[in-house]
């Protein structure tokens, strides 16, 4: 197998889009958060036909959301990397549009296990980034422990994953909505029991926990065992640091 002059696999950064994304990163996002909205603007024209308030709202909600995320670089506060801000609105259009609207949550059974267990690993980077910006320290990665910082990546992970389950269970004893999916579940076992939202819970947090582990191991190899530049797990936190200077001073 080839490798570049960083030591690292080009299988392995094909693969993940190195080159691609040193190339088209920052215009990849900004098409896919317009691909978003046309959709949502269409769903909510359907749903005003329809009368489907429920699909509207999540519609309208998902508009909001894309437009808050979308800040003009002169008052942006902080810079994420493009594969960030693409992650981010594919998960909204997976969670909120997908999910909620084409009810895939419903179709689907496994489409929360999905949804939950590749959103764990982004969170759990966005910990992996924080160690650096609480501390104010570029190098921070060589003066503490490389298990500290996977940990806390871990921690930080599970601590939204728990967050997010408060709100399903906020917004389905306020709202009447089933996002902690028991009707689902009464479905798929043929009776009705409020353990039944328990049992998504549990298995939510469960999956987040694989997700946020998976990104904590691969966050401790790379910490451990191989060169910083060139691979797609540093690069993201290399551009991270060199667009947010002011995080570091």
């Amino acid at each position: 197998m080839c490798t570049n002059s960083d030591g690292n696999s080009d299988a392995f950064n094909v693969f993940f889009g190195y080159q691609f994304f040193q190339e088209y990163g920052k215009k990849v996002p900004a098409y896919i958060r317009l691909l978003v909205i046309a959709f949502a603007l269409i769903a909510m024209i359907v749903a005003i036909f329809n009368s489907a308030w429920d699909v509207f709202a999540n519609s309208l909600l998902g508009i909001v959301i894309l437009i808050l995320t979308f800040v003009p670089p002169p008052q942006r506060k902080v810079y994420f990397p493009p594969e960030f801000m693409i992650f981010i609105y594919l998960f909204i259009f997976a969670s909120m549009f997908c999910g909620e609207v084409l009810h895939f949550y419903y179709l689907f059974s496994i489409w929360d296990i999905i949804v939950h267990f590749t959103s764990a690993p982004f969170i759990g980077y966005a910990g992996f980034l924080m160690v650096y910006t609480k501390n104010k320290d570029v190098n921070i990665h060589h003066k503490i422990s490389p298990l500290f910082i996977v940990l806390y990546a871990f921690c930080f992970s599970m601590m939204i994953g728990v967050v997010w389950e408060f709100f399903e269970y906020g917004v389905d004893v306020i709202l009447g909505s089933n996002m902690q999916k028991a009707r689902n579940l009464e479905l798929v076992y043929g009776y009705f029991d409020t353990r039944l939202g328990l049992l998504d819970t549990m298995e939510d947090l469960i999956v987040d926990a694989l997700g946020a582990f998976l990104v904590s191991g691969i966050c401790y190899y790379y910490l451990t065992t191989i060169k910083e530049r060139g691979n797609n797990f540093f690069h993201m936190r290399d551009v991270f640091i060199e667009e947010n200077p002011e995080l570091f001073q």
